[in-house]
């Protein structure tokens, strides 16, 4: 182990010093164990000189966050190596974030869709839980994931029925 880890050292400095930067991005990182997330802290620990040879980004569900805690004793070390992110709810940026999408694309979100859509989309993941005995909680899904996949879902039944724009019906049915 000892040995792999000099050799990795080595490796990173020479291509860091060929003018490379590193980045080890960790999808599903909320299903890592608390072991291998106490050996992160190798990883960041690498150096040549001042300058640290690769930086670690962790892409999680909210558990992530749980496990990252700074009362974890166990994790600690690695907490406190970390800058925690969260990502907000498009909410508001729908519009804009749709917009820019389809651009990528080279296309107009207004070809495709309705105006009434981007209501349809908010209709579908953005509710209200209420426990009957404090004021209601709105709670957001609208999370890139969540509207890519809806909207996803609705050009291709829109396809599947011969519609030629998706409507916020449509969406709030999908």
């Amino acid at each position: 182990m000892e040995a792999k880890s000099r050799q990795l050292h080595r490796i990173l400095k020479d291509s860091r010093r060929s003018g490379f930067a590193h980045c080890l991005v960790i999808e599903e990182a909320h299903a890592l164990n608390t072991q291998t997330l106490k050996h992160l802290k190798r990883f960041l620990e690498l150096e040549d000189g001042f300058k640290k040879l690769l930086s670690v980004i962790l892409i999680g569900q909210t558990e992530l966050k749980t496990k990252l805690s700074q009362n974890s004793s166990e994790v600690r070390e690695v907490v406190q190596r970390c800058e925690l992110v969260e990502l907000s709810p498009l909410d508001a940026q729908l519009d804009d974030y749709l917009r820019f999408k389809f651009a990528r694309v080279g296309s107009d979100i207004a070809d495709a869709f309705e105006k009434d859509a981007f209501d349809g989309i908010r209709d579908r993941l953005i509710f209200s839980k209420t426990d009957g005995k404090k004021k209601p909680e709105t709670i957001s899904l609208m999370y890139p994931l969540m509207v890519n996949n809806l909207v996803t879902a609705a050009l291709n039944q829109a396809a599947q029925l011969g519609f030629p724009k998706v409507s916020g019906d449509l969406i709030r049915e999908a």
